[in-house]
């Protein structure tokens, strides 16, 4: 495994062995790097908040991708990285609460 990779997968390196887009070079390497890539994708206005999801989650560590909907982008980045780092170590998100996750929203 190349240095900077620690989540290099057969299908990264798969991937790495056509001709690739500068964005989808980006996301190999993110998830290369970190484990995954989170993507937000925005809505046309006035309509209400996009969504953002996870790719490379489960071919770094099993679980299946994760998406959430309607919270502001960094909001969401910060808590897919957070519950993709917590599926890598082992912690079963459906049991239970996480509220923590994303600090209080007053629901």
């Amino acid at each position: 495994m190349p240095v900077g990779r620690p989540f290099e997968t057969d299908r990264t390196r798969r991937h790495r062995e056509r001709e690739l887009s500068k964005f989808n070079e980006g996301e190999i390497s993110n998830i290369e790097e970190f484990g995954c890539e989170v993507l937000c994708v925005a809505l046309n206005e006035p309509s209400p908040p996009g969504f953002s999801y996870t790719t490379g989650v489960y071919d770094t560590c099993g679980p299946p991708e994760i998406i959430v909907v309607g919270l502001p982008f960094r909001t969401a980045h910060a808590l897919l990285n957070e519950a993709a780092g917590r599926l890598r170590r082992g912690i079963d998100l459906t049991q239970g609460r996480h509220g923590e996750m994303v600090g209080k929203s007053g629901l």
